[in-house]
C-alpha cells in the first residue's frame, strides 16, 4: 500500500470573484467557499471531496470532469454552465439553481434533487442513482486493484479505493459501464506504474480511454 506523504490542498474563498479563470488538476479535499464568484470560468480535472462551497455562482462556467463528493453545494447557481463528465455523489444541492445547464455524462448518486432549481436534462447527458451502485469482480480484477494501492498517485485521491482499503464500487462500476474487464485489466496495467497525479473520476477514465486504444 502507498505510505508516501501527500499534501492535500485548500482551496478557500469568502465574499469576492474569483479572478483566475483556469482552475485545473487539483485535489481540494475539504476547501470552504463561500459566496464567491466564478462565472465564466473552467474548472475541470478538481476533486472538491467534502469541501463547504456555499452561495457561490458558476454561472456559464465550463465543469469538466470534476468530482463533488459528500460536497455541501447549498445556494449555488450553476445557469448556463456546462457539466461533463463530473459526478454528484451524496452532495447538498437544496436551493442550487440549474436552469439552462448542459450536461454531458453526468451523473448523480444519493443525492436529493428535489429541492433544487431547475434541473432538467433527465433524458439527456444526465444520470441519477437513488443508491450507490454494487459491482462484483473476479479474482483478475482483485489482483490487478491490489496492486493499484502501491500507486500514491491513485491511492490517496481515492479514486479506486475508499479508507480501510475498501474499493470505490461506485467508480469501479461506471468503469464496468464503458469497458469490458479485459480492457480494464490492460489499463490497470499500465496505471501501476503511473507518474501522474489522477485526482477525479472523468481524469481517470480519458486516461484509460486512451490507454485503451494505444
Amino acid at each position: 500500500m502507498a505510505s508516501q506523504n501527500y499534501r492535500i490542498r485548500r482551496f478557500n474563498s469568502f465574499y469576492g470573484r474569483h479572478n483566475q479563470k483556469m482552475i485545473c488538476n487539483a485535489y481540494y479535499c475539504k476547501s470552504r467557499l463561500f459566496n464567491t464568484t466564478f462565472s465564466e470560468s473552467h474548472i475541470s480535472n478538481v476533486n472538491f471531496r467534502g469541501s463547504t462551497i456555499t452561495h457561490c455562482s458558476f454561472k456559464g462556467t465550463n465543469l469538466i470532469a470534476v468530482d463533488f463528493w459528500g460536497t455541501n453545494l447549498s445556494k449555488c447557481n450553476f445557469t448556463n454552465a456546462c457539466l461533463v463528465n463530473t459526478i454528484f455523489v451524496a452532495a447538498n444541492l437544496r436551493g442550487s439553481n440549474f436552469m439552462n445547464v448542459n450536461f454531458n455524462n453526468v451523473v448523480f448518486v444519493n443525492t436529493n434533487l428535489r429541492d433544487t432549481k431547475h434541473l432538467t436534462g433527465f433524458e439527456n447527458g444526465l444520470h441519477v442513482y437513488n443508491s450507490y451502485p454494487q459491482v462484483q469482480i473476479n479474482q483478475d480484477i482483485k489482483e490487478a486493484l491490489d496492486r493499484l494501492k502501491n500507486n500514491l498517485h491513485l491511492y490517496k485521491t481515492r479514486i479506486l479505493f475508499l479508507p480501510n482499503n475498501r474499493i470505490n464500487n461506485l467508480n469501479l462500476y461506471l468503469l464496468f459501464q464503458k469497458y469490458s474487464e479485459q480492457e480494464l485489466l490492460r489499463a490497470f496495467s499500465v496505471l501501476q506504474n503511473t507518474t501522474h497525479d489522477i485526482y477525479t473520476f472523468g481524469q481517470l477514465d480519458s486516461i484509460i480511454e486512451h490507454t485503451i486504444k494505444r
